[in-house]
This record gives C-alpha cells, structure tokens and sequence, in this order.
C-alpha cells in the first residue's frame, strides 16, 4: 500500500470564522470572481453547490499561464467543527495522485474573538 501524504497549510483571514465557514461552504463558486488570478471558472455539474453530492468543475492556475482543471465533489459537512471534505475525482491533480482530498477546517483563534 502507497504511503498517505497530507500537506497543512495555515491561513489567517480577516473577517468571523462563523462567517468565512458559511461562505466557503455555501458561496466557494463566487473565488472567480474574488480570486481572477488563481480561479479562472466554476461551473455546477450537478447538486445545488452546497450540500453534500455536489459536484463542480473548476478551472484555475498555479499563478502562471496554464490552465488546469479538476472536478471535486463535496464528500462531507461537519457544521459543528466547521469543516468541509471535498474529493477531487478527475482532472489535472488526478494524473498525479490516485486519490485527492481537500480538508477545510476553519477555527477561531483567540485574537479573533472580538470579531
């Protein structure tokens, strides 16, 4: 069996962490608009976008010129610990790797409790 690989990787972001889980969560489809430099498109193959089953194609870059594409589904939805599970099923990542999940787990740090 090929040993699992898992990479961390921290962000701090300036607004709730309430409010940043729902619009990962509910309005991820909006980063093109947000983010033109990395998220070129997300187009809704089927489900409502925001329950799990959905599945999206998106289409985005490294920060260079080539365009790659992956298409994910959202495997699961934890509102409690505020996280959701996505699996990248096809696409530029899977000629990679045999199998592709993304973790997003969003936590309140203490210095963000004024918020």
């Amino acid at each position: 069996m090929a040993p699992v690989e898992k990479l961390e990787l921290e962000r701090e972001v300036s607004c709730p962490a309430d409010k940043f889980y729902e619009f990962m969560k509910k309005d991820a489809a909006q980063l093109p608009q947000i983010l033109p430099e990395y998220y070129k498109s997300c187009e809704l193959l089927h489900g409502d976008g925001k329950s799990v089953g959905t599945i999206r194609l998106w289409k985005y870059t490294l920060g260079g010129p080539e365009v790659l594409v992956a298409k994910e589904t959202i495997k699961s939805i934890d509102d409690r610990n505020k996280t959701v599970t996505y699996s990248i099923f096809e696409g530029d990542l899977k000629r990679m790797y045999k199998s592709f999940d993304i973790v997003l787990e969003v936590v309140r740090r203490a210095a963000m409790e004024a918020w």
